[in-house]
């Protein structure tokens, strides 16, 4: 770590060294000790089961003493060694000089708590015996020219802890601590920014006021970090890097082969930004805040396949698409080494890593999750949004304007006035969609979808009017509409299609009591 990025920190590097060095070398003070007093007794003389003591100095010990005191220093050596990591974390965690300073002194505390409990608690004839019991022998120490061997030994084995101490705890610690000071106070600021949006499209603005620059330059991410993040997270990344600004020369975004990956990173930034934080349909709140449907009505208002849109800003439709697969289906990206890390090319398809389409997204139309939100979201034709006799029963993104299409209203003219057979592909589909959604949804949801799924299967469209179902459900006198239609004027009603799927209308229009001009309801039924 070179000294610029050390000084830029809250509290000097050196200090936190000195502290540890100061720590290493209390607990060390402790394994001397333990050492000494092990060489003292193992020099003793042992003598059966008598403990010899002449004029308080031990001439020999009993081998049960022995054998305690060698119990009692082993624990001890474990005490300190687990003293030694505990107490270097407890210090290199500190992020100023008062609380690095308080540490250690509470350190020093513990360290001193074993002799404080003895001199308080011990009864006086054992203290006094402590104190006049005479000093046991230890071998001569070896010199050289007044260098003695225990200093030497001391040293190497200061650095032998101290080092791997700063390298392995320190050093990540102080880059932990320069991270958090790149996410509060590095790149630029005075921005506001969402990756919440019902789309997962990020958007961001300039916040009101002065604009600001950190005290840091942000980071950013490294290429090697594409993999492990959102392309939603990437752009924010950008904003960050000071990307977006203005006076910043950001050329090619919109020229032939935009959609490269040749394009500037600035790109990212000028493609996701409104124009204001709050107060009109896009800005960073309201699109925040969105729904699934009104990010439908305000994105799609013609039920059109914007996926395959030649148009400039298709590249961050197909690159929310790329977020929701790589969340729901990673699998997706194992051809491709397990990521796509550019925008402009960010699914994987035929083991390349290009623009999806329509087509693509197609094997997702009916998935409950977000995947399947974005590919009804983003191709409600190829989905099939626009027909009701389309095999979809999951309309969940789809919004509202497909359903008053006049595609839309010509498949629904173009249904029979008559009820599918039990055991019908479209019903066994049918059943099969809600089974797969119930999944999806909280309990009881949950059961009472597998419920309805079996009961489908069991009775087809009789199902509506059966007594078992009405006796499971126990709501007689609104079974039809619940399950049968929509309010007219907001196109929702009960569970079935506030939950966006389809209802059994289309499939059983007589069961559900169908009249000739009656929403939904096949022109071919009869008006009365």
């Amino acid at each position: 770590m070179d000294s610029k990025r050390i000084a830029k920190h809250n509290f000097p590097f050196q200090m936190c060294v000195l502290a540890l060095l100061l720590w290493v070398m209390s607990v060390l003070d402790e394994f001397k000790t333990i050492a000494k007093q092990l060489v003292a007794f193992l020099r003793l003389r042992c003598n059966g089961n008598k403990t010899i003591v002449v004029e308080n100095e031990i001439c020999s010990i009993c081998t049960a003493r022995l054998c305690m005191l060698l119990l009692v220093m082993a624990a001890r050596l474990i005490i300190a060694s687990a003293l030694m990591y505990v107490g270097a974390m407890f210090l290199v965690s500190s992020v100023s000089i008062s609380l690095l300073l308080m540490k250690a002194m509470a350190l020093k505390f513990v360290l001193g708590v074993d002799e404080l409990v003895f001199s308080i608690l011990a009864p006086i004839p054992l203290r006094t015996l402590v104190k006049n019991t005479k000093p046991m022998p230890l071998p001569p120490v070896r010199a050289w020219k007044g260098l003695d061997s225990n200093a030497v030994a001391s040293c190497v084995a200061v650095m032998a802890f101290l080092i791997p101490i700063v390298l392995g705890l320190l050093l990540p610690q102080m880059d932990v601590l320069r991270e958090a000071e790149d996410a509060l106070c590095g790149g630029e600021l005075s921005f506001v920014a969402s990756t919440a949006n019902a789309d997962g499209q990020p958007l961001w603005s300039w916040s009101p006021g002065e604009r600001k620059t950190g005290s840091r330059p942000w980071r950013g991410l490294k290429p090697g970090e594409y993999q492990y993040h959102s392309f939603a997270v990437r752009g924010v990344d950008a904003v960050l890097l000071g990307l977006g600004r203005p006076d910043l020369q950001c050329e090619g975004c919109y020229d032939e082969g935009f959609q490269t990956n040749s394009n500037p990173t600035c790109c990212w930034a000028r493609g996701i930004v409104v124009p204001n934080v709050t107060g009109n349909l896009y800005s960073v709140q309201e699109g925040s805040e969105a729904t699934i449907n009104t990010v439908a009505r305000t994105n799609n208002p013609d039920c059109m396949d914007v996926l395959d849109w030649p148009a400039s800003y298709v590249w961050q439709l197909q690159a929310a698409y790329a977020d929701g697969l790589k969340q729901n289906d990673p699998q997706a990206f194992d051809a491709c080494g397990g990521s796509c890390t550019s925008p402009y090319q960010p699914t994987c398809i035929n083991g390349v890593c290009a623009k999806p389409n329509c087509a693509d997204v197609a094997p997702y139309c009916n998935a409950a999750s977000e995947l399947g939100i974005r590919a009804r979201q983003n191709c409600p034709v190829t989905c099939g949004c626009a027909n009701i006799s389309s095999s979809l029963y999951n309309f969940n993104g789809c919004g509202p304007f497909c359903k008053l299409s006049y595609i839309y209203q010509a498949s629904v003219d173009a249904l029979p006035c008559s009820d599918s057979p039990v055991g019908s592909k479209q019903l066994e589909e049918y059943a099969n969609a809600w089974e797969t959604f119930s999944r999806s949804v909280p309990y009881p949801g949950m059961a009472n979808g597998a419920l309805g799924a079996s009961l489908i299967k069991k009775y087809g469209c009789g199902y509506v009017g059966s007594a078992e179902a009405t006796a499971a459900w126990g709501f007689p006198s609104s079974w039809k509409a619940m399950w049968c239609g929509y309010y007219k004027d907001d196109y929702t009603y009960g569970p079935v299609a506030m939950l966006g799927m389809k209802p059994l209308i289309s499939l059983c229009p007589i069961a559900c009591g169908c009249k000739s001009g009656a929403f939904m309801c096949p022109t071919t039924c009869p008006a009365n």
